[in-house]
């Protein structure tokens, strides 16, 4: 268990549109969990982290909703 992480911690497999073969593991955030299914459209948001004092950056995946 990593301190600075909500559990549970859902992970994603990301295929990049416009770049096929491209493929990111990234985690989920701002999203209910019974929006994440297969296929599932993501809008990719780069944070910054708090734990990190360095200005480090991560992508975080948002579950899109279809209307």
């Amino acid at each position: 268990v990593v301190a600075s992480f909500d559990y549970p911690l859902p992970v994603v497999l990301v295929d990049l549109d416009g770049m096929p073969g491209i493929r990111i593991i990234m985690n989920v955030a701002d999203s209910a969990l019974e929006l994440l299914e297969i296929g599932a459209s993501v809008r990719i948001e780069v944070r910054d982290d708090p734990i990190v004092p360095d200005g480090v950056r991560l992508p975080f995946a948002i579950v899109e909703q279809n209307p």
